[in-house]
């Protein structure tokens, strides 16, 4: 069997495992004002930035990767690839709205609107994951996209509202959501990595 050069799937996932942790770190350390949809402290938003371009970036080009490989079955992963390539894609474009929008400090209401999108978009691969039993563990897989849903639709009261409730809510959700999907890269880098047979 043909290996890829790069292990889009693996890397992906740590990714966006990352991004989880740094997303709930960043809601919990910012000043944000809901109220004028704008971070008090510039200098903490563009280092969160920096971390959600380069993050956002990498998930953007790797999904595209992944989407253009997944007709070559010996090198791609055939339906996975379509499942994750897409999430990978869509994921990175919203990371790099959300660092645009925090290095210029100009707002993150509008993209908590597309954020809801790609939730919805994270639910229709819950479903299909569970329908069709994609990935070796699709609970764990189904559970990893649920939670990328629910930080992506508590984006949109975070954005909105000074809350307490609200904040605590998505800071929480967003950090399981990182826990999860570093799991779940934990398990795609060990069977990766296992000898072929």
């Amino acid at each position: 069997m043909a290996v890829p050069p790069h292990d889009a799937l693996d890397t992906m996932a740590w990714a966006v495992g990352s991004a989880g942790i740094i997303l709930a770190i960043a809601f919990l350390r910012m000043p944000y004002d809901a109220s004028k949809d704008t971070v008090l402290d510039p200098a903490k938003s563009k280092s969160f930035a920096l971390a959600f371009l380069a993050i956002g970036l990498y998930l953007f080009i790797n999904g595209l990767f992944i989407i253009a490989i997944w007709p070559f079955g010996a090198i791609g992963g055939g339906v996975y690839d379509v499942l994750y390539g897409g999430s990978s894609s869509i994921g990175g474009l919203l990371l790099l709205a959300i660092g645009a929008a925090l290095y210029t400090n100009s707002g993150l209401r509008p993209i908590s609107y597309f954020a809801g999108i790609v939730g919805i978009y994270a639910i229709n691969d819950v479903i299909a994951i569970l329908t069709y039993r994609l990935s070796k563990t699709p609970e764990i897989a189904a559970l990893a996209y649920l939670a990328f849903a629910l930080t992506a639709f508590l984006s949109i009261p975070l954005t909105h509202v000074n809350n307490k409730i609200a904040r605590w809510l998505f800071v929480i959700v967003a950090a399981l959501f990182g826990i999860i999907w570093l799991f779940l890269a934990s398990t795609f880098t060990l069977s990766h990595l296992k000898a072929p047979v």
